[in-house]
């Protein structure tokens, strides 16, 4: 695949005609060939903690051990999953929309997304979760994430951090 990058701005060193610059201000465009780079894994499972930033519904609120992954569907949607274990577990999904933040030689350097969802620890109820996703090689993804899960007497907020193992699933 070959992806088109702004590189450069030039600012008036080409001139044509005793000194008329044409190309004064215009942006240069260079071609990034990213066929030699290895395929980049869609996927990640993986563990982590949640630190219970706010309320006491769930142990998302709380905090506990969690189990934490991402199915890419499409470029720049995924559906995120996690399990926080604790006094009340909690499962959450979102599907959320991102934008991945990527180095001159195309690779991804950090993946920001936001995006809503369910909640559920015994009821369902809604969710918002942000965050940002960090390739560690080619193997492993560290997620760091903000929940806020909106109850009908309460909201519970916190904040999982985990890595996860990259895998293709489709």
């Amino acid at each position: 695949m070959v992806r088109i990058q702004r590189v450069a701005a030039v600012w008036g060193m080409a001139s044509v005609l005793g000194g008329v610059s044409l190309l004064s201000g215009l942006p240069v465009f260079a071609q990034v060939d990213t066929r030699d780079q290895p395929e980049e894994k869609r996927s990640y499972l993986g563990i982590g903690g949640n630190i219970g930033l706010s309320g006491d519904e769930s142990a998302l609120g709380d905090g506990g051990f969690a189990i934490v992954s991402r199915t890419r569907i499409i470029d720049y949607l995924s559906l995120r999953n996690s399990t926080v274990f604790g006094d009340e577990t909690a499962s959450l999904f979102a599907l959320t929309g991102e934008l991945p933040l990527r180095d001159s030689q195309g690779a991804i350097m950090a993946t920001p997304f936001i995006g809503g969802g369910i909640w559920l620890h015994g009821e369902i109820d809604p969710l918002l979760s942000a965050g940002v996703d960090v390739p560690v090689g080619q193997n492993f993804t560290v997620t760091t994430r903000v929940n806020v899960g909106f109850d009908s007497g309460d909201t519970d907020a916190g904040l999982l951090i985990g890595v996860g193992y990259n895998f293709d699933l489709f």
